[in-house]
């Protein structure tokens, strides 16, 4: 059962001496703690009882041998919750609205311009057979409907029935403004409760393939116009159209202005993908050619792209620079945006970079007070991926999270125990962090919390048994069988 536990763990964290990852140079500017824990990944095939033991003796041989067959790897869990990524999701796009250069390429929020109606001829318009009229007859009478029930009724998916029927099936009559047109309809669709009715699904699918068959006489600027349409109705993730838009808007990224850029990794953020056989490296040199056109908000949405399609930054140069302005704007710098950097910083870091962290560390410390617990969890992540200790940033967070503790989310405590027992952190404060965290686990408030992210469960008792924590209560509840399940 132990054995099944530890397949299920991510990452495993183990202790070696201080001395002996320094002398590889794995970690750099280390606080004289006894030792390190280090993260490392393993190869299914080999992960056995055994290999849950310190390291010893030759640190790099043991990486090399089928002892430890594993290679570094920071711990990046998924930080996702739905609400969390819808503000993410929708400071970026507000940071797009505010900007006037994308004004042409973003969907208007108003609803299409058509002429009321009354209740009576609202009545007419549901019992008419509009198989008989013309695609742009029945769009026209589709936006009446919309608007009408928007603001006088609430809807009823059968009562629409047959005017969405008659659409799909002529969609591919309208011209362009029309097919358009009619995601701003479905944008203004009163009731929450029918969205995904078969009528509706049915016409969003039918609009997209027709996207997608008219996209290539289209140019870049409408090709994000639409896109933007989709993204905003919540269908970006799951469009034909949004997919094969960032494909070949991916696929010249010199011929791609600014602005367009941004836009287009907004959209990777989105779908959580990078186009395939497409060079990342070609996209990296682009951006570097606009740098100084591209605010550091505009460079927040990159990273979104980068870190959420899993493409580290490989460009020492645009690496350095992301860098260079968060420390030049480090006390205005919207938390959003500093946390999208620090999660692309971290993911891409190389150890030739401990120099200029250790600046950017130092400058975060009067800042942790005024950003958010979960900015304040990807500070304390920043120097993982080449094991490099900050004091003063882990001093700070630890003092935040003590006084908020109970507010905390349970994936951020799994992430702050990660951080501690990486640097295996001394709290010389009673209760100490590692028994406050403890507390939290077991607190019966956090039990909906744990049902719905499990792993968090699993991982924060494996980083306090680090410190020689053990719930007994709590790891008998993880190695049963049905909790595994789970």
């Amino acid at each position: 059962m132990l054995k099944y536990f530890l397949l299920r763990l991510p990452n495993t964290l183990y202790c070696v001496q201080q001395i002996k990852v320094r002398k590889f140079g794995l970690i750099t500017r280390l606080h004289p703690h006894k030792g390190y824990h280090v993260a490392m990944a393993w190869e299914r095939s080999y992960l056995n009882i055994q290999t849950y033991i310190p390291l010893k003796n030759n640190f790099l041989g043991n990486l090399l041998s089928c002892q430890v067959y594993g290679q570094f790897k920071t711990v990046i869990t998924n930080s996702s919750t739905v609400k969390k990524e819808f503000t993410e999701n929708s400071y970026a796009h507000a940071v797009l609205e505010r900007n006037p250069v994308y004004t042409v390429t973003l969907a208007p929020k108003g609803f299409v311009e058509t002429e009321e109606i009354s209740d009576d001829e609202f009545q007419n318009m549901t019992r008419k057979d509009w198989n008989s009229e013309s695609a742009e007859s029945v769009f026209v009478g589709f936006k009446k409907m919309i608007l009408f029930s928007k603001k006088q009724h609430s809807v009823n998916g059968e009562t629409f029935e047959g005017i969405f029927k008659t659409l799909t099936q002529k969609c591919s009559q309208l011209n362009d403004n029309d097919l358009i047109g009619i995601l701003a309809c479905l944008r203004q669709w009163p009731s929450p409760a029918e969205p995904y009715s078969e009528n509706y699904v049915e016409l969003w699918k039918e609009v997209d393939k027709q996207c997608v068959l008219r996209m290539e006489k289209w140019d870049r600027n409408k090709l994000l116009f639409v896109a933007d349409h989709w993204y905003l109705l919540n269908l970006g993730k799951i469009s034909d159209f949004m997919w094969h838009c960032t494909v070949r808007l991916s696929r010249r990224p010199e011929k791609l202005t600014s602005s367009q850029l941004v836009q287009c990794m907004f959209y990777i953020n989105i779908r959580r993908k990078f186009p395939p056989h497409i060079s990342v490296y070609d996209f990296e040199y682009s951006l570097q050619n606009c740098l100084d056109q591209l605010t550091l908000d505009d460079l927040g949405i990159l990273a979104m792209g980068f870190f959420k399609s899993k493409k580290p930054i490989r460009s020492q140069t645009l690496l350095t620079e992301l860098i260079r302005r968060i420390i030049n704007s480090v006390d205005t710098i919207h938390e959003i945006t500093l946390a999208a950097l620090l999660k692309v910083i971290r993911y891409s870091l190389e150890p030739t970079h401990a120099d200029v962290l250790f600046v950017l560390m130092d400058k975060l410390v009067p800042n942790i007070n005024r950003v958010s617990q979960l900015c304040c969890t990807h500070i304390a992540l920043l120097g993982t991926h080449i094991n490099q200790y900050h004091e003063g940033t882990m001093n700070e967070i630890v003092q935040r999270f003590v006084n908020e503790i109970e507010s905390s989310r349970l994936k951020d405590l799994e992430r702050l125990a990660f951080a501690l027992s990486l640097y295996n952190y001394e709290h010389k404060m009673e209760p100490s962090i590692y028994k406050l965290i403890a507390k939290e686990l077991c607190r019966s408030e956090r039990a909906q919390e744990i049902e719905q992210h499990p792993k968090c469960l699993s991982c924060c008792l494996h980083y306090l048994s680090l410190q020689k924590i053990y719930l007994n209560e709590e790891i008998s509840k993880v190695l049963d069988k049905s909790f595994i399940h789970t």
